[in-house]
């Protein structure tokens, strides 16, 4: 908000910043007035045909070409404060900031009291920001000129912009005593008794001292309706707004915000009916469709959502969204053929979302095709072969369909496009352990994910295990039941510490592992085969 204060006055109230010099305006920078200096200003006569051309080419809008002539005139005559100047003006038009930045520091090292060049270096500044550097400049500018409206208006700017709200008070009320129609006093006075003042009463006094003048200023009721949902005061901002189009304010932007606020007051039509409003006006906008079909979809119509979210086409940046909508709604009333019909159409049409590719492959999965799923993946890492999380799930999705050799492959091309991905160390190392080979580099591999990641309890499982196939069952112990206190509900730990008590012939211990170990596993498909080796090793212990 900070950056754009300025420019907003500047757009808003440019009549309330009359130039106080005497010499007539023929030129804007940055939507502000600024002398023009006329050939007396030139004191060597060889650099006046340079400068008049220059001075001409500037005028007629031609800022670029003015720039040669006038740096021919500089040349004739370097110690012309009035040149950089002028110069720096052309600059300024042409967008070459720090050019016209330098030439405005330039001049006013050969003119120290040059007015005019330190309210354009002023303005120059707040473009880029530089608002610290505003201020001696305007303050000088202020001693000198006290009656200068354009430096009350660029200082209270600079003071808002470097934590100097409370001096933004009394310069402002010092340029209405100048000029009691300079609105953009009330604006800065508003935003700092709204703001950093944290006075919002006094704001909104200062706020309606503008629409007294100007019943119609888009601004001013923005920033009202902002200081009251800043203060969780929702409805005076809807009134605000409503006020608004009641004084003929017509502003698309601000129709938006006031069915923004309907919505998050839960007032589905109200927010409705202003949006169908606005596509009379703006029938192909993405953005008006979207946030009206997701304000349908909240108010259970979602015939009438889906009916805006088609409307969006691919090229906007809505369409992902839209997509990711329409199929969720589908797979959430079980309508899983249509929302694959949906997230097949959106790759279709923006192969480059990468969203869509994992939420394919999930409800191909509810539908027991993972053939068609694993298809999905690779689709996805095709279009996208830099995106670490699709080659990820496409990992995780060939292990469940037991090929874990390319699974680990996978995981390994992981790791390539993100070495510290602990997911990926963890699956690599837990299978190189399992069967038993790699064992050394496993070891590494678990050791730096659980550096990356200490206290994981299924990093701890991997290496506790790790450990066991290599003897250690010193460390092996205390991994493991570090493991089992991380993660109680995990079949697997359980049986991976019962067997490391079998080997360590501490029977009673592994007894009660494998016990809950078979409670957790029970009624689970995938661990049918290890609750009938459990079975079978629980009985052997019992019978010892």
């Amino acid at each position: 908000m900070k950056r754009l204060l300025g420019v907003i006055a500047a757009i808003v109230f440019c009549g309330g910043c009359a130039h106080s010099h005497a010499t007539t305006p023929s030129r804007t920078i940055f939507g502000m007035p600024v002398k023009t200096l006329s050939t007396s200003d030139i004191s060597q006569s060889n650099s006046l045909y340079a400068y008049m051309k220059g001075d001409i080419l500037a005028l007629e809008g031609q800022p670029q070409k003015a720039i040669p002539e006038l740096t021919a005139a500089i040349q004739h005559n370097p110690d012309s404060a009035y040149l950089y100047y002028d110069r720096a003006m052309s600059y300024a038009a042409a967008q070459q900031l720090q050019l016209a930045e330098d030439d405005c520091k330039k001049a006013l090292e050969l003119a120290p009291k040059l007015t005019e060049a330190k309210l354009l270096l002023a303005r120059l500044l707040s473009v880029q920001s530089k608002f610290a550097q505003m201020v001696p400049l305007l303050e000088d500018v202020i001693r000198t000129t006290p009656d200068d409206r354009e430096a009350y208006s660029l200082l209270g700017l600079a003071y808002m912009n470097t934590g100097k709200a409370s001096r933004s008070i009394p310069l402002m009320k010092k340029l209405l005593d100048i000029d009691p129609d300079a609105m953009v006093a009330y604006y800065y006075m508003g935003a700092a008794y709204g703001g950093p003042l944290n006075r919002p009463q006094l704001a909104i006094q200062m706020y309606r001292k503008i629409l007294e003048q100007d019943p119609r200023n888009v601004s001013v009721y923005t920033s009202m309706a902002q200081l009251y949902v800043d203060h969780n005061q929702i409805r005076q901002a809807i009134e605000i707004l409503n006020e608004a189009s009641t004084n003929g304010v017509d502003d698309i932007t601000m129709q938006l915000r006031l069915s923004a606020l309907y919505y998050q007051e839960k007032q589905y039509s109200k927010a409705a009916e202003i949006l169908e409003a606005v596509l009379q006006r703006t029938p192909n906008s993405s953005k008006v469709h979207y946030y009206l079909g997701v304000i349908y979809e909240e108010n259970g119509e979602f015939d009438k959502a889906d009916a805006q979210f088609q409307k969006i086409t691919p090229d906007s940046n809505y369409y992902k969204d839209a997509v990711l909508r329409r199929a969720l709604h589908f797979y959430r009333q079980s309508q899983l053929n249509a929302a694959i019909a949906v997230l097949q159409s959106g790759i279709l049409h923006a192969p480059k979302v990468d969203e869509f590719y994992p939420l394919l492959a999930i409800i191909y999965e509810e539908v027991d095709n993972l053939p068609a799923a694993r298809s999905t993946l690779q689709k996805g890492v095709k279009a996208l072969p830099d995106n670490a999380s699709i080659l990820y799930t496409l990992a995780v999705l060939t292990d469940r369909m037991k090929d874990t050799s390319k699974a680990v492959k996978l995981m390994q091309k992981v790791l390539i496009l993100e070495p510290n991905n602990v997911s990926a160390m963890n699956y690599i190392g837990y299978i190189w352990t399992e069967e038993g080979k790699h064992l050394d580099e496993a070891e590494v591999l678990l050791l730096h994910a659980a550096e990356l990641q200490p206290g994981d309890g299924f990093i701890l499982d991997s290496l506790g295990w790790l450990y066991f196939k290599k003897n250690e069952y010193g460390k092996a112990q205390t991994l493991l039941e570090q493991a089992v206190r991380r993660i109680p509900n995990e079949a697997v730990v359980h049986r991976h510490l019962a067997m490391l008590y079998v080997a360590m012939e501490r029977n009673q211990e592994a007894i009660e592992q494998y016990r809950q170990a078979i409670l957790l596993a029970q009624g689970k498909p995938s661990d049918d085969a290890n609750v009938n080796a459990m079975v079978e090793a629980l009985d052997a212990l019992e019978k010892k």
